[in-house]
């Protein structure tokens, strides 16, 4: 199995169900991924346990149609689990009700997986256990690629920095003043400014 470590949690949790696991390891990870994840929203341990042989559990059956959603669209059980009780926390904190973690059967509905989805993807914090965190250097480096292909197109230099924000044209003109034309021979400079 694949792992990576959560920084909000102790120990090791694997990234995906996989469809080649036995069904007991998959309903054990959605399990364990669940009691991490009411430990992380609501700070309280999650209380679900499985039998030594989970196939005796009367969960079993629901959930290993859940895991079978989760392998199927390669979504990783932990993140859903976060997804789903931070969105329900929300709306018992908006409805002045006392936050009390939704059942493992209610977070993991195979029906809902299947149908949430893309609106998980849209809106998850969670991409397979990582946050994309965009910084004005990435913009600058993206500025950098908009303004060298307007030039490639014939545009003038000039023309080619409108609509582009004041702080990379400021930059630009510097350079310019340095006899740097061409906006991607500065372009290494980028991962300097990062330090």
């Amino acid at each position: 199995m694949e792992k990576i470590s959560r920084p909000s949690s102790t120990g090791l949790l694997p990234l995906l169900v996989k469809e080649t696991d036995p069904p007991a390891t998959q309903v054990r990870l959605i399990v364990q991924a669940y009691n991490r994840a009411v430990r992380e929203v609501y700070g309280v341990p999650g209380k679900v346990y499985l039998p030594e042989v989970p196939e005796k559990s009367k969960l079993f059956p629901k959930l290993k149609d859940a895991a079978d959603a989760l392998a199927e669209h390669a979504i990783p059980p932990y993140a859903w689990a976060v997804w789903v009780l931070r969105y329900g926390k929300e709306r018992d904190d908006r409805a002045s009700k006392s936050a009390r973690p939704a059942y493992i059967l209610q977070v993991f509905a195979a029906q809902n997986i299947v149908k949430r989805r893309g609106w998980f993807r849209k809106t998850s914090e969670h991409s397979y256990g990582q946050t994309l965190k965009v910084e004005r250097v990435h913009l600058e480096q993206l500025y950098r690629r908009q303004e060298a292909d307007r030039i490639n197109r014939g545009n003038s230099p000039a023309s080619a920095l409108m609509f582009l924000p004041p702080w990379y044209t400021d930059i630009r003109k510097d350079e310019i003043a340095q006899g740097f034309t061409n906006p991607m021979d500065c372009y290494p400079r980028v991962a300097e400014r990062t330090k």
